[in-house]
């Protein structure tokens, strides 16, 4: 079953929001996290904080790429604007 006819036919909350406003959320999230990451790990290696503070965000980015991807996009810039 494709993943959108999966998505579709499950049973959600009247408040859940439309697949073209999670995608634009995400859009937003991916690169903020991006640079989140960037500024602790860097800190980090610098001395500036402990690697104990680093190691949740290194644990989040392991399992993260651990995990295949639920939904395969096809055309992953265009999911979020409901293509």
């Amino acid at each position: 079953m494709p993943w959108r006819e999966w998505y579709d036919a499950l049973v959600k909350p009247a408040w859940t929001p439309a697949p073209a406003t999670i995608g634009l959320i995400w859009a937003i999230l991916y690169p903020i996290i991006l640079v989140t990451f960037g500024v602790v790990f860097v800190q980090a290696a610098r001395g500036r904080l402990p690697w104990r503070v680093a190691l949740p965000f290194a644990i989040n980015l392991v399992a993260n790429l651990a995990q295949p991807d639920p939904v395969p996009a096809a055309k992953p810039a265009a999911s979020w604007v409901g293509a």
